[in-house]
């Protein structure tokens, strides 16, 4: 194996493996960065409910969040400097208040109650393990238009069938999400994180990393790769354009998300 990977952050910041412990902490981050910030689901699902949508959400996703952090190839940021909000979480290394019988609960309040020292994530898996598609169900259950985008995503692939799936272990790491929480928002932790792995898979000898964005500044990151490491889009879904049949009428569920990208992009270490 190869030097490790040099961590792109100041000391404050320390890259660390997501472990089991820490996935009710991801969830937590995954669900309030998507559904309160992200620039597709804060605009296309309804605002009534929101709050209770995030607590869906997270039981929602454990399923396939369980499989990446399982897969050994998912990574947090920690703030080694945070300071708990309350002692209760310090003696604990971090905790998370979250009361799902609260469904008025605030986009700042939920943040506020996410005690813990974890700030951003980006879960990923080899591309042979990919999750059963029942661990989905319950994601398309309960955000319907998820399925459908991912088909229009899958349909819309312009590589070759026999090149979208690796043949062995090792060889193409699948990035599922990344997502960093609001209040950490300006210190280039999502950019910092992703070239980080991207190093880190080519470390491991794999060839290649498969991303899914739904966010312009997440385009960017993994567009412009560190050298030697190239990027092109794969697929890519017009929201303001893409319809769904309702009730036998057609809608376009996305369209107030304007010109935001969903996309596949494939970067190649060779």
């Amino acid at each position: 194996m190869r030097q490790a990977t040099p961590s792109p952050f100041p000391d404050r910041f320390e890259i660390r493996k997501i472990e089991s412990n820490d996935i009710p902490w991801v969830l937590a981050i995954l669900a309030h960065s998507n559904l309160y910030c992200g620039p597709i689901w804060s605009v296309a699902l309804p605002q009534e409910g929101r709050t209770e949508r995030v607590y869906k959400f997270c039981r929602a996703m454990e399923g396939v969040i369980r499989h990446n952090v399982a897969d050994n190839f998912s990574y947090g940021v920690w703030d080694t400097e945070y300071k708990f909000k309350r002692p209760e979480s310090a003696s604990t290394g971090g905790k998370l208040y979250w009361d799902e019988s609260n469904l008025d609960a605030t986009s700042e309040q939920l943040l506020e109650q996410m005690d813990f020292p974890l700030v951003s994530v980006a879960v990923a898996f080899d591309g042979l393990k990919k999750p059963d598609t029942s661990l989905y169900d319950p994601i398309i259950e309960l955000i319907p238009i998820f399925g459908k985008l991912t088909q229009a995503m899958d349909a819309g692939d312009i590589r070759k069938p026999e090149e979208r799936k690796p043949r062995l272990l090792g060889e193409m790491l699948f990035r599922f999400g990344t997502a960093t929480r609001p209040d950490y928002a300006k210190h280039g932790l999502a950019k910092g994180l992703g070239h980080w792995l991207l190093k880190e898979a080519a470390r491991h000898r794999f060839l290649g990393m498969q991303i899914g964005v739904a966010h312009a500044a997440l385009e960017k990151v993994f567009m412009n790769p560190p050298a030697p490491f190239t990027a092109k889009i794969v697929s890519d879904v017009n929201l303001a354009e893409f319809e769904v049949e309702e009730d036998g009428v057609k809608v376009k569920p996305c369209a107030a998300c304007g010109d935001v990208p969903f996309k596949k992009i494939y970067v190649s270490f060779g």
